[in-house]
């Protein structure tokens, strides 16, 4: 299982924030520069892939063999005046999507990337949070630099452990305790946010999110958890007697899933346990007899 680090995001995340500051600045003042739309096509896959290629002989060697892109894991496409994502159609095995620095609007055309666990769409122009239904297995999101007003629609998502959206238009304090439902979720970044100019932003987000390890990239102290657990607990008990059902149930769905899918890659899904076993001894016709033999309670010793 690919797995990322908090300090592997932390250098991803400045490197794709070394951008035109003055582009950025338009852009953050609700003017986002006019540039013609650019939608990903597939030649421009194919370019960015090669130039993540290496250098040298080993380069010269990898761009002779004919690329499957069926099977790319990684593909980086920042700085591309992107505006609109499409035509990921054939990347089905990609586990992380680079798409920083760019004027996309929306977050579209994902839903075949069901093995995605990391996505970068920083310094874009999204104001919607949408579009990640499909992506069950998505473990990081960075909405750094968005137009983001709203947390939402992340239902589906309950493996996210590390969630970026400083820097948006988040301002609605309530609005946090929707983090609640994602119990995997350990680090989120909220500064630059009006909601985090809230003098108690804080304690009411730890009291209602306790399974927050980090905000802002820095651990929450044991004081701060119990002043916080404190200061908020009669409306996070009331709160949680209906949320906390919301989550028990994701949780369900999400153990359904798993089954579902260890029984895909062992292609038995779909299968009733008696069809299972009838068709494991189709061309068996010994062990067609033992089917006949019924509960092995019924079977004497000789």
């Amino acid at each position: 299982m690919f797995s990322m680090g908090y300090d592997d995001f932390g250098k991803d995340e400045l490197k794709c924030s070394d951008y035109n500051q003055e582009y950025i600045r338009q852009r953050m003042d609700g003017a986002p520069v006019d540039r013609n739309l650019i939608i990903i096509t597939e030649p421009m896959i194919i370019n960015c892939l090669n130039e993540l290629m290496p250098s040298g002989d080993e380069g010269k060697y990898a761009r002779m063999v004919k690329l499957d892109i069926k099977m790319v894991t990684y593909l980086k496409m920042e700085y591309r005046s992107i505006s609109e994502i499409a035509n990921l159609n054939q990347l089905t095995n990609l586990v992380k999507l680079q798409l920083c620095n760019n004027v996309i609007k929306k977050i579209q055309n994902l839903d075949v990337l069901v093995n995605l666990v990391w996505l970068d769409l920083s310094f874009n122009s999204i104001k919607k949070i949408e579009g990640l239904d499909k992506l069950t297995k998505l473990e990081v999101l960075n909405l750094h630099r968005n137009f983001v007003k709203r947390l939402e629609n992340l239902d589906n998502n309950l493996r996210l452990q590390m969630f970026h959206i400083s820097t948006n238009k988040l301002d609605n304090l309530e609005n946090l305790r929707y983090l609640r439902r994602l119990i995997r979720l350990r680090s989120v970044s909220l500064q630059g946010n009006p909601v985090a100019m809230d003098p108690d932003f804080v304690h009411y987000f730890v009291a209602y999110v306790p399974h927050i390890d980090l905000i802002d990239h820095i651990i929450v102290p044991r004081a701060e958890r119990e002043i916080a657990s404190a200061k908020h607990k009669l409306q996070v008990d009331k709160y949680a007697a209906t949320e906390d059902k919301l989550i028990r149930r994701a949780s369900i769905v999400e153990a359904e899933e798993e089954v579902k899918l260890l029984h895909k890659e062992a292609f038995v899904d779909g299968l009733q346990e008696d069809e299972f076993w009838n068709l494991l001894y189709e061309t068996d016709t010994e062990g067609k007899v033992l089917l006949q033999l019924g509960d092995t309670d019924d079977i004497q010793v000789m």
